[in-house]
């Protein structure tokens, strides 16, 4: 005996009122993210005040921490799911189904919303940061049997990114659609996931562009390094992990060094988020001038764009939005709307010069988009050095199809 009471089981009343605070919760972080999200919005629910939530979760980061779980156990649940299907595409089109029925409940009310993975690293909880990992190694087992064997792990792995990052970036453009179309979308999705954008067997032969992003007005002389400190760190924690006092010690200056260039945290995110966007819009542009079909236009877009992110003067940074003051987040979106509407316009082109196949083209230039997001977490799942292969690797199976023999046709290292 160690002198300690034992502790009781959990009630069934106590573990639906958990349940049903994360729920609640996963809505407002949502609409929030993790540093607008606080214990009192998530009472207000409940008609409950602060402290009776903290009897269930004692602190905004134990619930948080909880609404992540729930997401990341739903995802487990779609792969495994999907898992049992011997056949490999047909493991990709039954996760991507499954996961476009969720959604359709959820946009319908007849399931809750779970949390978005946007301020995942921002909470610094290595429970759920390894959970994380786990997923995206349980969503690579699905797409191994589509390589060769011997293919390289950068090679899986930066498929698993590229596929990853289509369901996170749905959160983006799937409310344009009513939810009576989400299965029709999903089939969609599928469809250009498995087979790609190309019109039968082509070449590959992007062109190398020049990406050259102007300067704001904000975009001030000196800035450059702190522009660089700052999306690094977003890219790696997130909005609300990259401080000030994260920022400066990155550089190993003081805060006041800081706000002699740049007068608020938010001008600084802004400028960084203008940057990213100016940066797609202006290889978009470029690439329509080249003398070269819609096909190889857009390939040589986001391969310009992978190898700008890590040999360029700036990396692009990744939206995660939820966390921004609403300001910013309107005009962030706004811009990648812009941007899904001139790869929309180059997938038209491609269409009439016969180099891109029939197709959805607004699903298609949505997820081009999501292709562009995914570079600024790259890195973290397709360690260096990066040369061009890394850029071929994470960007060829969009254009071949994930069961494209060319898309696997790949040197083993």
């Amino acid at each position: 005996m160690n002198g300690k009471t034992p502790r009781s089981a959990p009630t069934q009343k106590y573990v639906a009122r958990r349940n049903a605070i994360v729920e609640a919760a996963s809505a407002i972080l949502n609409r929030k993210g993790l540093k607008g999200m606080t214990l009192a919005d998530v009472g207000e629910t409940f008609g409950m005040v602060a402290t009776g939530v903290a009897y269930y979760y004692p602190s905004k980061e134990d619930l948080s921490a909880a609404c992540f779980l729930r997401a990341l156990e739903i995802f487990e649940q779609l792969i495994s799911q999907a898992a049992i299907h011997p056949a490999p595409d047909k493991r990709i089109r039954v996760l991507i189904r499954d996961y476009f029925w969720l959604r359709k409940r959820i946009a319908e009310g007849e399931m809750p919303p779970f949390a978005q993975f946007d301020d995942v690293r921002a909470l610094g909880d290595e429970k759920i940061l390894n959970g994380y990992v786990q997923m995206f190694r349980n969503m690579r087992e699905l797409l191994r049997p589509l390589l060769p064997a011997g293919a390289r792990r950068a090679e899986l792995n930066a498929r698993t990114h590229l596929l990853v990052q289509q369901f996170l970036w749905v959160e983006a453009w799937l409310p344009k659609y009513d939810p009576d179309d989400y299965p029709r979308v999903a089939d969609r999705v599928s469809d250009i996931l498995l087979n790609g954008l190309g019109a039968g067997t082509r070449p590959w032969q992007p062109l190398p562009l020049s990406v050259v992003p102007a300067r704001g007005p904000g975009d001030v002389q000196g800035s450059q390094s702190f522009l660089r400190a700052a999306t690094e760190l977003i890219n790696e924690i997130g909005y609300l992990g990259a401080s000030v006092e994260r920022i400066a010690a990155r550089l190993e200056v003081t805060k006041g060094a800081f706000y002699h260039h740049i007068d608020a945290k938010d001008d600084l995110v802004a400028i960084c988020f203008a940057r990213t966007t100016e940066a797609v819009r202006s290889t978009q542009k470029t690439a329509a001038r080249l003398e070269a079909e819609g096909y190889d236009r857009l390939s040589s877009i986001l391969i310009s764009l992978v190898q700008h992110h890590f040999k360029g003067e700036m990396p692009l940074l990744r939206a995660a939005t939820v966390s921004l003051p609403e300001a910013i987040r309107r005009e962030v979106m706004n811009e990648y709307e812009r941007n899904a509407v001139r790869f929309g316009s180059l997938l038209c082109e491609g269409n009439i010069d016969g180099s891109i196949r029939a197709l959805d083209v607004q699903i298609a230039a949505d997820m081009c988009n999501g292709v562009a997001n995914g570079i600024g977490e790259l890195p973290f799942f397709v360690p260096g050095p990066h040369d061009e292969r890394t850029a071929e690797s994470f960007v060829r199976p969009f254009f071949e199809g994930l069961i494209s023999p060319l898309a696997s046709d790949q040197r083993p290292s």
